[in-house]
């Protein structure tokens, strides 16, 4: 019986290990992706972000304190308000439409990735979350074509 036991909480030990090295990876994939091309906003953040027209496409991209040119900086906003939700605010100065991504951070290190939203030219958007998310990382900014159904 005490062998059982202690076989049972062994595994049970080593099952849980294992999972939470597992998370870790996990967690770390998406640590680099941050530190490497994303740009975390957290609630009641105002953030500039200055970009370079390269041809049809944006380089360069930083976070500045102060608008310097407004041509080519996006302008991003994140609350929260209760009862409704985390909203987050994006304005698009380029000619043509924006597509970016959103990483959610929530405070127990759990990711995920959402889908690509678009910001048409010369407009703002917001993306709307009835949960409280305490920080998202903006990623994947690019410059694409209208889609077919915006040019009929």
């Amino acid at each position: 019986m005490t062998m059982k036991i202690h076989l049972t909480l062994s595994t049970i030990i080593l099952l849980l290990t294992t999972s939470a090295k597992g998370q870790d990876n996990v967690d770390n994939q998406y640590r680099n992706k941050i530190v490497v091309d994303t740009f975390l906003v957290s609630l009641g953040d105002k953030v500039y972000l200055d970009c370079d027209l390269d041809g049809q496409s944006i380089s360069n991209i930083k976070k500045v304190a102060t608008i310097a040119d407004p041509s080519k900086t996006i302008k991003v906003e994140y609350n929260y308000t209760k009862g409704f939700g985390s909203v987050l605010t994006i304005n698009n100065p380029f000619p043509k439409t924006l597509t970016y991504k959103v990483v959610f951070y929530s405070s127990n290190n759990v990711y995920a990735e959402s889908i690509v939203y678009r910001v048409r030219e010369k407009i703002g958007s917001k993306e709307i979350w009835t949960v409280k998310i305490e920080t998202v990382g903006l990623t994947e900014f690019k410059l694409v074509e209208k889609i077919e159904q915006e040019k009929k």
